[in-house]
């Protein structure tokens, strides 16, 4: 939810809950971060905010082109938008993914996803309670019955991957030097493709090695995922050169039935938390 801000950190109370911090800091009429959003996003946004607005709107449960970004607004793909997605990508509030098909690194496709966790946050279930005046207390309710949490955490902690890339790749032990491109892939079905596929994220290296990373938060991960990266694996275009490795990026428990199975398939694996907790 803080996006780790740090100045949003510093406002989390650790004697309390995470439902309680969230509730006093974002439900409450005077929470520290309750009109952040209004605020930081009214200070960025000076020209057409309404049409800013509405686009970012569009981004909170999932990424899209331009294309479908201007199809959503009923607008032409114009430099006008071009120019609007442009300025949210500056102010810090999205980010534009470049898709690389393994061997290039040239990209002839993008998507435009939200950055900053916190506006995700309060886009989805801020603005909605303070029109309503609802709210909720940890005592009634909590984060996991807010509407879609499970997708939008989701979400939330892909973003939050894909916002540190560096550490990311440096914590896999894959040198910084040899990395040639990483980033989310998307890949259209094709009559000469085996289907569509979507990696979470995809880093390719000099020595011609593929990592092919599943972004992953469960309470529990079961051995499904391992038939899920292995689908993408069998669809995924690469030349005959390529070696393709699959890892694993994830926050929860792997289920101790399917530890070593899961072990001996990942090439790579990497628990956020543990990240969290050196010192």
């Amino acid at each position: 939810m803080t996006g780790l801000v740090p100045k949003y950190l510093e406002e989390i109370q650790v004697s309390q809950s995470a439902n309680e911090n969230i509730n006093r800091l974002c439900f409450q009429s005077d929470g520290f971060l309750h009109n952040e959003f209004d605020q930081s996003f009214n200070d960025a946004c000076d020209r057409r905010p309404k049409t800013l607005k509405k686009i970012i709107h569009h981004l909170v449960s999932q990424n899209l082109t331009a294309a479908k970004i201007a199809n959503k607004l009923n607008l032409e793909l114009s430099s006008s938008l071009i120019e609007y997605l442009e300025n949210l990508e500056i102010s810090g509030f999205l980010n534009r993914d470049y898709s690389f098909p393994i061997g290039q690194e040239k990209s002839k496709t993008s998507a435009f996803r939200i950055k900053d966790n916190y506006l995700r946050f309060a886009l989805k279930y801020l603005e909605p309670r303070k029109v309503s005046g609802k709210g909720f207390t940890s005592k009634t309710s909590g984060l996991e019955q807010l509407p879609q949490w499970l997708t939008i955490s989701g979400l939330q902690f892909e973003n939050t991957v894909l916002n540190h890339l560096d550490e990311i790749v440096e914590k896999l032990n894959i040198p910084i030097s040899q990395v040639l491109t990483a980033s989310p892939h998307r890949q259209a079905a094709k009559t000469r493709n085996r289907g569509a596929c979507q990696v979470d994220l995809l880093i390719q290296t000099a020595e011609k090695t593929a990592y092919v990373c599943e972004i992953k938060l469960r309470n529990e991960i079961n051995r499904q995922v391992i038939r899920e990266v292995e689908k993408k694996i069998h669809v995924l275009e690469r030349p005959r050169n390529w070696s393709v490795r699959p890892v694993l990026i994830y926050e929860g428990h792997i289920s101790t039935n399917d530890q070593v199975e899961i072990g001996q398939y990942f090439a790579k694996t990497l628990k956020i938390g543990d990240l969290l907790r050196e010192p």
